[in-house]
């Protein structure tokens, strides 16, 4: 691997996660930063800017639980409760997940 690769690589490695208290709902969600990976994932099969499923399919793919296990299954369940929050609660969870607010220990996030 070229130097430069590997510096990045390096880098990668060292992103530090996010925890966003959400009261509402008595839990911490925590996020690691958005790659270029998990935008071309959460954009797939979204027609248009539809913010609210982006921010749907977001919760699920980068929303995870202290031990770094996903918070949210793909699944029509999840989907329906995620569909059922206040727009403000979930727009604020977004607003939050900004990975330049705090560190927290996550693992495999």
């Amino acid at each position: 691997m070229s130097d430069i690769l590997a510096k990045m690589q390096a880098a990668h490695s060292d992103r530090k996660t996010t925890a966003v208290d959400v009261p509402e709902y008595g839990i911490t969600l925590y996020f690691s930063p958005l790659t270029l990976a998990d935008r071309a994932r959460i954009r797939k099969g979204v027609s248009g800017d539809d913010d609210v499923e982006l921010m749907v399919n977001t919760m699920i793919h980068k929303a995870r639980l202290q031990n770094g296990e996903a918070a949210f299954a793909d699944d029509g369940a999840s989907r329906k409760v995620l569909y059922d929050m206040e727009v403000s609660v979930l727009q604020r969870i977004m607003a939050e997940a900004d990975p330049e607010t705090q560190d927290e220990p996550v693992k495999n996030a």
